[in-house]
């Protein structure tokens, strides 16, 4: 359900931000270190630096809006 909304995101941001997706079955260190818990999170990065985190199902307009706020 997420895919979609993100492929959208990384279209209207191209240029400003880039989305990856991560298998965490296949990096298992990354969800500890990040205290994943949940699938899906979207994990949002400045600068090398965690901004914010979204878990679970959002409408595009709540990711939006969390994009934003972390590019200020």
């Amino acid at each position: 359900m997420v895919a979609p909304i993100v492929q959208e995101l990384s279209e209207e941001y191209s240029g400003k931000v880039n989305f990856f997706k991560m298998n965490t079955d296949e990096n298992p260190t990354v969800p500890s270190k990040f205290g994943i818990r949940s699938i899906p999170s979207l994990l949002i990065f400045k600068g090398g630096e965690l901004k914010g985190t979204v878990v679970g199902f959002r409408p595009k307009s709540d990711l939006k809006k969390r994009i934003d706020e972390a590019l200020v």
